[in-house]
């Protein structure tokens, strides 16, 4: 699987949008850390990592 994956199949795994490369487990489609093990997911194309962390921030 491609990290950060970007669910194209081009791996033939049919990996759901939002699984988490670190644990497997099946977020909402766009989440920005996984429930379960808490790892970050890359930030979409186009928006940068400072944005995200000024999110984060803000909403905590």
């Amino acid at each position: 699987m491609c990290y950060p994956c970007t669910h194209c199949n081009k791996c033939g795994r049919n990996v759901e949008p939002g699984t988490c490369a670190n644990c497997g487990h099946v977020n909402e489609p766009g989440a920005a850390r996984c429930e379960r093990c808490g790892a970050a997911f890359p930030p979409p194309p186009g928006v940068s990592q400072q944005d995200v962390r000024t999110k984060e921030t803000q909403t905590t």
